[in-house]
């Protein structure tokens, strides 16, 4: 938690687990990564300051346990009812970008939920972990012909600290830290 003037950017990861297998990844991120409970989830949200200015949902990848991702905005949305924080949701995007109109269904439901900015991984870390990179970036140009009410923003890495999986990268990929 990072307290910035007059409010807080809270940062919560939701799981571990994750559908692919990044190498630059400094988590052991699997398919069967832990995730917070519903009591966990509860406690967190309900003990958050009203003054937080951006929460941001992370992962391993939330899409790994859709229904507490869908819980943990709802509880945000009730808890922040009155004044809104900006929400954030850090997905690489898989479990949605197959067609326009999974895209168009999925993000409408996030505005729904109070998400106001979707960060993608689009590099090739993540390309090589398993996603189709011109998939994912379909979902931006999807929002934007649709002029969905979301702000799209991109992760892109392109260096590493050799930690975790990237441990086993080449030199040209790791920021020397």
């Amino acid at each position: 938690m990072i307290t910035i003037e007059n409010g807080y950017r809270i940062s919560i990861m939701l799981t571990e687990a994750c559908n692919l297998r990044c190498n630059h990844c400094y988590m052991s991120a699997n398919a069967k990564g832990e995730t917070l409970s519903i009591e966990e989830i509860d406690n967190m949200i309900d003990n958050l300051p009203f003054n937080c200015l951006r929460i941001s949902i992370t992962g391993g990848e939330p899409y790994m346990c859709k229904e507490k991702l869908y819980y943990i905005l709802k509880k945000i949305k009730q808890k922040f009812a009155s004044k809104a924080p900006e929400v954030r949701l850090e997905t690489n995007g898989f479990f949605f970008y197959h067609d326009d109109d999974t895209i168009i269904k999925e993000v409408e439901n996030l505005i729904n939920l109070g998400v106001t900015t979707l960060r993608l991984s689009d590099d090739e870390f993540h390309q090589q972990g398993g996603l189709d990179i011109q998939k994912l970036r379909n979902i931006e140009k999807v929002i934007k012909e649709k002029n969905l009410n979301i702000v799209v923003s991109t992760l892109f890495q392109d260096k590493a600290v050799a930690f975790g999986r990237a441990k086993t990268l080449t030199q040209d990929k790791l920021d020397k830290k």
